[in-house]
């Protein structure tokens, strides 16, 4: 990202925010440190959109002299708008952004678009200059006339209105070391501080019974005062502790809730956090963590039909203290990035902020609602790259090193012999089978640690040979991108869905037929013949997700893709069953079957695996999710010849359910059921449930490669 600025200077040594060192010079009377305690400090709570942006616009419009904005995100047009009317009259207005270029291509053309119209302005505008890898100026900082200063969570993005989210504005004292701080990060940033004098009237007017630190994580001097100030807030509580986090995956917070709760059992311990992708994975364990000791977690029940966020990061101790601002409570907000918090000392704001919290927690639930997938991207990379990162991900997700030629025997390296024999990817020249051999070296060295840098260096490169012999050979792997508009991809998912809905049913028979027909030793198909026939009836109502975030829309149910149905259900009342205006007619995980089928017979071909040990492996994979909805433990105690019980959910041990059900099948057919049941049992590979199995042979490379890649969400494997 450009810095846009008409006279800057070069970037100098940044101030330390260190207690043991001094601060640079400020308007303050004594320069105080940062970190250091001040007294006497107004303190508005702002909550939500509706409370933060009236008060910022508010602030902005009715500065006289000068603002200064430090932001994370800033594409909210109310607030840009407000920023260049006030620097068109004349005001100095500093803008103060992290480079990132924006999420995708087109966010940084409007990022882009947003940057020219501020400088167009005259406004003065920045990048924060990052120095180490993945890190962000995450800091979400309003300074306006040196004596007034909005701080919280709260990023200044189009979407940002619609989340939870708190900040606070701050009047007094701690309002001059805001303004110290933002002029620290401006001169880090190679601008030239404004040298302004806070308001007399208003700095007397600010008398407040506020106590407030600022804390901060600024790694270019190595401060990280953020996580250590709510590590001792944690440990001193005496009556309770109430956290509400967009992300808690930090194990020593984790460790410390826990810890306070069993020194004190009657302590009062209350976690909310944020349901969506992607942090509802780390969300998730860190609640079963929570739970286990004891403690009361919670997830926000979001109002899907605004796309609510819970994007807050505050945390409040006894009732009289509070710690809100941009940190979330991960590695990287406590080590890497730039954030600032702060630390207040007040009983109205402390009860202001609980009664915030139990608002937010009266209204969450104790298991992490369904979400759509609002912040699906559509992909920007042409089918065969996709499919060619795909494959690289697969071979990372299943690289063991203790598990001599596993890694060796994957489909890059018989890539890499078939060249060198004159058969298979014959588009490969000789210096690119040579780099496919570094790579695989590479990931070979660095026993398992895919991140690595000898490794990641060369992902580019094989990527790009990769989706060239894809490109060649377009009958390979058969996928496309779904038809249609993907922006936004939960609605074009949602219209694939509810189409193949309609169409889908009457295309089993053909599907399963044709896998089927696929085999060609006799015995086989009959076997698979048979399985398709004796199955429960509910596998031909499936879905090939049951939650509709994976797979393939036309394989999912619509109502788990429309926030309205997904809505109802969430906010239904405990044991309320939730009938959709439109139940699913079926057909998906047949779908999904039959694809995984097709793109095995490519790969069987690809690799040289041929005759009767094909056909195994072609119905290994027509029969892989046979009991996709059914449990090992419902498998057993269900009598030959009657139905399975299936859940709602994919149970984790599908595989090992499916390979049992397949061995009581027809007991004449004792060795073909386990040599395809074998297939089934392990096709999960890498994710296997309930012990890992990643492929040890070509054969369950196939199978788990397959099943892998027809479960991509924007794959449609053509059958």
């Amino acid at each position: 990202m450009q810095q846009i600025q008409s006279a800057t200077k070069a970037p100098a040594k940044r101030p330390s925010h260190k207690p043991s060192q001094p601060q640079a010079p400020s308007h303050s009377a004594d320069s105080t440190e940062l970190s250091q305690s001040t007294s006497g400090n107004s303190v508005t709570p702002l909550f939500k959109g509706d409370g933060i942006f009236p008060k910022a616009e508010e602030l902005i419009r009715g500065a006289k002299s000068s603002i200064q904005l430090e932001m994370y995100r800033l594409g909210y047009d109310k607030m840009i708008d407000a920023l260049c009317d006030q620097a068109k009259k004349g005001l100095k207005v500093q803008v103060l952004l992290d480079p990132t270029p924006g999420y995708d291509a087109e966010d940084a053309k409007v990022q882009d678009a947003n940057k020219a119209k501020l400088k167009a302005a005259g406004v003065q505008l920045l990048t924060y200059p990052v120095n180490k890898a993945n890190m962000i100026d995450h800091v979400k900082l309003l300074v306006v006339d040196g004596h007034q200063a909005i701080i919280g969570g709260m990023n200044w993005d189009q979407h940002s209105p619609k989340n939870v989210d708190a900040d606070v504005l701050v009047e007094g004292p701690a309002a001059d070391k805001l303004e110290s701080l933002y002029n620290h990060d401006w001169e880090f940033a190679g601008g030239t501080p404004l040298k302004t004098t806070p308001s007399k009237a208003g700095v007397a007017a600010a008398k407040g019974d506020a106590d407030i630190r600022i804390l901060t994580t600024t790694p270019a001097d190595e401060t990280y005062e953020i996580k250590d100030a709510l590590l001792d807030n944690i440990k001193n509580a005496k009556k309770s502790i109430h956290m509400m986090a967009f992300c808690l995956a930090n194990k020593d917070i984790t460790e410390a809730l826990k810890e306070a709760k069993k020194a004190n059992p009657a302590l009062d311990v209350q976690v909310l956090l944020e349901p969506g992708r992607p942090v509802v994975f780390q969300n998730s364990k860190t609640a079963k963590d929570l739970k286990e000791a004891g403690i009361d977690v919670k997830f926000l029940n979001v109002d899907l039909e605004t796309q609510e966020r819970l994007h807050a990061k505050l945390s409040t101790f006894d009732g009289d203290k509070v710690l809100v601002g941009s940190s979330n409570f991960t590695e990287a907000g406590f080590k890497i990035n730039h954030e600032a918090d702060v630390e207040i000392t007040s009983k109205s704001v402390g009860t202001a902020f609980d009664a915030f919290f139990k608002e937010q927690a009266d209204r969450s639930v104790a298991k992490a609602p369904e979400m759509p997938s609002f912040d699906d991207k559509a992909p920007q990379d042409a089918p065969p790259v996709q499919t060619a990162k795909t494959l690289v991900r697969y071979f990372h997700d299943n690289y063991h090193p203790d598990a001599t030629g596993r890694w060796a025997k994957s489909l890059m390296q018989v890539a890499v012999d078939n060249t060198q024999t004159g058969a298979g990817l014959k588009q490969l020249s000789a210096s690119d089978a040579k780099a496919l051999q570094k790579y695989l070296a590479a990931g070979e060295r660095a026993e398992g640690d895919v991140d690595s840098a000898d490794v990641q260096q060369q992902q580019a490169q094989v990527i790009g040979q990769l989706a060239g012999y894809i490109n060649a050979q377009p009958g390979l792997f058969r996928v496309s991108p779904a038809p249609g508009d993907f922006a936004p991809v939960w609605k074009s998912r949602l219209d694939i869905s509810r189409k193949a809905a309609e169409e889908l049913p009457s295309k089993e028979h053909q599907l399963v037929q044709g896998m089927i027909d696929s085999i060609q030793d006799a015995g086989i198909k009959s076997f698979v013949q048979e399985a398709f026939n004796k199955v429960p009836k509910s596998f031909y109502m499936a879905p090939s997700s049951s939650t509709g975030k994976f797979h393939p829309a036309d394989e999912v149910d619509p109502n788990d893709l429309d926030p309205v149905e997904i809505n109802k259900r969430n906010h239904a009342a405990p044991g309320t069953v939730v009938t959709p205006e439109h139940p699913y007619q079926g057909g998906g995980l047949v779908l999904h079957s039959a694809r995984t089928v097709e793109v095995g017979k490519h790969l069987t071909d690809l690799l040289g695996i041929k005759g009767r040990d094909k056909d195994v492996v072609l119905a290994g994979l027509a029969l892989h999710d046979i009991m996709k909805f059914a449990t090992s433990e419902a498998v057993e105690e269900t009598p030959a010849g009657q139905d399975v019980p299936w859940t709602k959910w994919t149970t984790p041990d599908h595989g090992p359910a499916g390979a049992l059900w397949l061995s009581k099948l027809d007991p004449k057919q004792k060795e073909l059921a386990g040599q395809i049941s074998h297939y089934v049992e392990y096709h999960m590979a890498h994710w296997n449930e309930p012990h890992h199995t990643p492929p040890a042979n070509l054969p369950e490379l196939v199978v788990s490669l397959s099943d892998y890649l027809a479960s991509q969400s924007n794959f449609y494997v053509q059958v």
